[in-house]
């Protein structure tokens, strides 16, 4: 395996909330086959930090103990490619490969550290602590872009124009490009100053489980969370089980625990809007 397969640190920039430049606010490293998270010790002497996500990774010095069954904190997993993005970076590092590949052939780290800097909530990934120097990428038209996703689906190497033009999409995430454009993104807010990004985690992060145990999450348990920890708990579980309802009819096969969402501002978690929603035929019409 190259160099680039394999990555035993990475370092972890976040947005604070207000603030449009990011700070380093610790370092990810792997420790026989775990990624475990320090907080940096100018971050925490930060008087404005927040935790990244709190209880998994409070505000404290030294190595954070992972909960459960977990591999990397999952709060920082939130923030790493989905399975079409994983897909984008290893026909990037490996060139041509079939649509089967197994993605365990890169690790989580170089998933982090190779995605698009654009990414859903307030983090980021890089190799140094001292400078942040995003991964930009130009603007592509949606011949481009459909080209590319073409490509990619049939594990064909991609042109250095079209791996250009598809970079940003494994920014976010997701099983495969949608045929739906968003033109406003929720975790944005613009400013004279520049743009100011909210820290998100996933359902899949608040109940604390792992993606080999995801099949446990539950609205029941979702409904207690928001009584517990949510902004306007009332509300949001008026809107939540306008959700369920929503998936049921429109026969959503992908309400999974990460695409529910919480915005979290280091103290409380505030539902997100509704995203990845995707209506299925039914075998009965």
């Amino acid at each position: 395996m190259t160099s680039k397969q394999n990555s035993k640190e990475a370092y972890v920039w976040i947005w604070l909330p207000g603030e449009t430049e990011s700070v380093f606010a610790g370092k990810l490293e792997v420790d026989n086959g775990i990624i475990q998270f320090n907080y940096g010790k100018s971050y925490l002497q930060r008087p404005n930090s927040i935790p990244i996500y709190e209880p998994e990774l409070p505000l404290q010095p030294g190595v954070l103990p992972l909960p459960g069954d977990l591999e990397i904190p999952n709060c920082i997993r939130d923030a790493a490619p989905d399975a079409w993005g994983r897909r984008v970076i290893i026909n990037r590092q490996l060139g041509k490969k079939e649509r089967d590949t197994d993605t365990a052939e890169l690790d989580e780290l170089i998933y982090l550290l190779e995605s698009g800097s654009d990414r859903i909530g307030a983090l980021d990934f890089q190799r140094s602590s001292s400078g942040y120097v995003p991964r930009s990428c130009n603007n592509a038209s949606l011949e481009e872009l459909l080209e590319s996703a073409d490509r990619v689906e049939k594990g064909v190497l991609l042109t250095p124009e079209l791996d250009q033009a598809l970079y940003h999409g494994s920014s976010i995430g997701g099983a495969r490009p949608k045929d739906v454009l968003l033109i406003r993104r929720f975790d944005r807010i613009h400013v004279v100053s520049g743009w100011q990004r909210k820290s998100m985690v996933s359902a899949l992060t608040l109940f604390g489980l792992s993606d080999m145990t995801a099949r446990y999450a539950s609205y029941e348990e979702l409904a207690q969370i928001i009584r517990a920890r949510f902004t306007k708990p009332k509300q949001t579980l008026h809107e939540l089980y306008g959700r369920l309802v929503f998936n049921v009819l429109c026969g959503n096969t992908d309400d999974h625990a990460r695409n529910h969402a919480a915005f979290w501002d280091g103290s409380e978690l505030t539902l997100t809007p509704a995203y990845d929603i995707c209506p299925q035929n039914r075998a009965g019409n």
